[in-house]
């Protein structure tokens, strides 16, 4: 996985904050900074001073192995390339990308793949089984102990060890439908930016909750789902630093989800502003 040096203090200090800089990626910036700060005191360093997530493949096919690396390289120029200026393009005084475009470089999916798992032999996630979506989650803690071990605290200081993404072949697809050319990072009128939805409203991948996912008996409330949900590629920073902000504060913290188009059963991640 790649490395990074921890980030200039000029990127998350709002005493050393200039002119145009975007005050709401620093304050990402700083959470990200925070939470491996207390992974590194419980002796964790994988993944330092990055954020992102750990992919698992649920497709196998002649095609989907032509797809797959378009698919991980549009999810990830989108993000790193644009998504990470969201905090941005409403406010007129942020004119200075920069913290966000660090954010961007720091940035990392790991990927988890393996055509003879029977747990990652999932193509259609929309059906997948309560015993499935645990089959996988405990693919993701095997993954988990072999670059952590056995420390459960690193957990609470790393979404990238808490949650987990699923791309299955309908998220396959949408992926791969990204465009190529991107929108332009600088502030934007509302109009403007409600438009270029059309861009990407169609994409998603899995977002799976593997501890909500556990102790889920059949009963919703404001703490239990089953923990599985659609995640636009848009909301892949706000999931990941909601999980940052919410989960110091209470290790049953849950996501909102909204019910897209309303009737289809389809639940998407809703983001609360993080």
């Amino acid at each position: 996985m790649r490395t990074f040096d921890p980030p200039s203090p000029r990127y998350y200090k709002a005493s050393l904050r200039t002119r145009g800089q975007d005050s709401d990626a620093m304050r990402r910036m700083q959470a990200m900074w925070d939470g491996i700060s207390n992974c590194r005191h419980w002796g964790v360093t994988y993944g330092a001073h990055s954020w992102g997530y750990t992919v698992l493949r649920t497709i196998y096919s002649e095609e989907s192995n032509e797809l797959w690396p378009v698919a991980l390289a549009k999810l990830e120029r989108w993000v790193t390339q644009y998504f990470v200026h969201e905090t941005r393009l409403a406010v007129p005084r942020f004119t200075d990308g920069s913290v966000n475009e660090e954010m961007g470089r720091r940035f990392v999916l790991e990927t988890l793949q393996d055509p003879q798992s029977e747990p990652l032999q999932i193509p259609d996630m929309s059906k997948a089984s309560r015993a499935e979506i645990l089959a996988l989650a405990d693919v993701f803690d095997a993954w988990y102990y072999d670059v952590v071990g056995g420390n459960q605290d690193a957990r609470r200081f790393n979404p990238r060890f808490w949650d987990f993404l699923v791309i299955d072949e309908a998220a396959l697809r949408s992926l791969v439908k990204l465009p190529d050319e991107l929108p332009p990072t600088d502030p934007a009128p509302r109009e403007e930016r409600r438009a270029r939805d059309i861009y990407w409203d169609f994409a998603y991948v899995w977002l799976v909750d593997p501890q909500a996912a556990r102790r889920y008996k059949g009963i919703d409330n404001d703490e239990n789902y089953d923990g599985v949900m659609k995640l636009s590629p848009a909301d892949i920073p706000s999931s990941w630093f909601e999980r940052v902000a919410m989960t110091l504060q209470s290790d049953s913290h849950i996501f909102l989800r909204q019910e897209i188009p309303t009737g289809s059963g389809s639940l998407w991640y809703r983001t609360q502003g993080f």
